[in-house]
C-alpha cells in the first residue's frame, strides 16, 4: 500500500484551501506551505512510569493543488514532518508523520451531487489517528512510540427530491494498521432528510458495518438512527440522533447529541457520542462514550483563542475483542493563533492527557509553538 500522509501537518491542511464560506472564482489553485515548530513533550515515550522529556523541532513542508468550480471540484493535500529530538537523537526521522487527502465534488444536475473523500495518515504516535477527520472511528489509546497507518475512501451520492427532501447513500472502505494488527472496516449508510419547518430538520438513517482483521475475526453491526435538528434561535442549534444498534447478537445504542451557540466574538459547543470503534493494535471492536466541549474566541481581529476538554470511555464490545478492561481517556487542548499577515500565522498549542486503564495511568503534556507560511496561488 502506498504510504501517504500525517498529523503535525494538520495545521497546514487547515490553511491551504480557502474556506467554503467564501466564494472562489473557478480555476486551478496551488498553495505551498511551510511550518516551523518546536514542542516540549514531558513523556516522549508515553509510559506510565519513568517518564522522559524532550524537545522536538519540526519542519513541515506541505502542498495543496486542485481545481474549483461550481459543477466540479477536486482538491488534494499532502504534508510530512521532519523531526529532530534535542535529547533522544535516535528518534530523529523524516516522514514518520505524514498526511494526505483528496476531495472530489461533482454536480451533474442541480439536484444531484456525487462526492468522494479519501484520507491516508501515518504517525509514530497511534493516539493521533483518533483525532484525524475522515478516518474510521478509532478509540483513544496511548501505545507509546509505534508506527501506525490508516486509510479511508468514501464515495457518496446525494439527491434532492424537493427543496425540503433529500436522500444520501454512501460507502466507506477503511484500513487501520499498527501494533502487528490490521483491521478493515466496510460501512454502508443510507439517509433520508426532511426540513420539517423553518427551524426543524428530521433525519432517518441506516448504517451497516463489517469489521475484519488479520486474525480471521469478523464482526457485523446494523444500526437505525432517527435524528432531529432544531434551531432554537439565530445563534443556538441543538442536534439529537439516536437509535438501536445490533452487533452480532448483542443490542446497544448509537447516540449523537450536540449543542452549538454563537456569541458576538465566540463560538461554544458541547457534544456527546456513543458509537463503536476499533483500537490500534487490538482485535475486535469497542464501544466508546465521548463527551467534548469546545470554546473559541476572537478577542482581537487577527487573534483566535480556543480551549476544549474531552473525556472518552472505551469498553470491549465484540466477541473477538482482545480488550478486557475499560479505558478512560481524559484530555484538554488549548491554542492561540495570530495572523501576522496574509501568508504568515503564529501558533501556540497545549495538549494534556491522562489515560487510566484499571489503575494504570499514563500522563502526558505537550506544549508547542510555531510559524506557518502558506501562500495561495491561482493559475489559469
Amino acid at each position: 500500500m502506498t504510504r501517504v500522509l500525517l498529523f503535525g501537518a494538520l495545521v497546514v491542511c487547515g490553511l491551504v484551501w480557502p474556506t467554503s464560506g467564501r466564494a472562489q472564482p473557478a480555476g486551478y489553485y496551488l498553495t505551498p506551505s511551510l511550518t516551523l515548530s518546536s514542542s516540549f513533550d514531558d513523556n516522549v515515550f508515553v509510559t506510565s512510569a519513568h517518564r522522559e522529556a524532550d524537545v522536538i523541532f519540526r519542519l513541515t513542508p506541505g502542498m495543496s493543488a486542485g481545481y474549483r468550480s461550481l459543477p466540479f471540484t477536486i482538491l488534494g493535500n499532502y504534508a510530512f514532518d521532519v523531526e529532530n529530538y534535542a535529547v533522544h537523537h535516535d528518534l530523529d526521522n523524516v516522514g514518520d508523520r505524514q498526511l494526505g487527502s483528496v476531495e472530489l465534488r461533482y454536480l451533474p444536475h442541480t439536484r444531484l451531487t456525487l462526492a468522494l473523500n479519501a484520507v491516508y495518515a501515518k504517525t509514530n504516535r497511534p493516539v493521533e489517528l483518533s483525532r484525524q477527520p475522515g478516518l474510521l472511528p478509532i478509540a483513544r489509546a496511548e501505545r507509546g512510540l509505534e508506527e501506525s497507518t490508516a486509510f479511508s475512501v468514501s464515495p457518496s451520492v446525494t439527491y434532492r427530491f424537493a427543496p425540503s427532501w433529500s436522500a444520501t447513500g454512501g460507502y466507506s472502505y477503511a484500513v487501520l494498521e499498527g501494533g502487528g494488527t490490521s483491521t478493515t472496516l466496510q460501512e454502508v449508510n443510507v439517509a433520508l432528510s426532511r426540513r420539517l419547518t423553518a427551524m426543524d430538520t428530521g433525519l432517518l438513517k441506516y448504517i451497516g458495518r463489517r469489521f475484519e482483521d488479520d486474525t480471521g475475526a469478523e464482526e457485523t453491526s446494523h444500526t437505525i438512527v432517527a435524528g432531529w435538528t432544531r434551531r432554537l434561535s439565530a445563534f443556538t442549534t441543538v442536534t439529537v440522533q439516536a437509535g438501536p444498534r445490533l452487533h452480532d447478537d448483542k443490542a446497544d445504542a448509537e447516540v449523537l447529541a450536540s449543542v452549538q451557540h454563537r456569541l458576538k466574538s465566540a463560538d461554544l459547543s458541547f457534544s456527546y457520542a456513543r458509537t463503536e470503534a476499533v483500537t490500534v493494535g487490538e482485535s475486535g471492536t469497542v464501544v466508546t462514550d465521548t463527551l467534548t466541549g469546545q470554546a473559541s474566541f476572537r478577542p482581537l481581529q487577527y487573534l483566535q483563542v480556543s480551549i476544549g476538554p474531552s473525556v472518552q470511555r472505551s469498553s470491549p464490545e465484540g466477541k473477538s475483542s482482545r480488550a478486557e478492561e475499560t479505558t478512560y481517556y481524559y484530555s484538554i487542548g488549548a491554542g492561540a493563533s495570530y495572523r501576522i499577515n496574509t501568508w504568515l500565522t503564529a501558533r501556540a498549542v497545549y495538549s494534556g492527557s491522562l489515560q487510566d486503564t484499571a489503575g494504570r495511568q499514563i500522563l502526558r503534556n505537550v506544549l508547542s509553538i510555531g510559524l506557518t507560511a502558506a501562500y495561495p496561488i491561482r493559475t489559469d
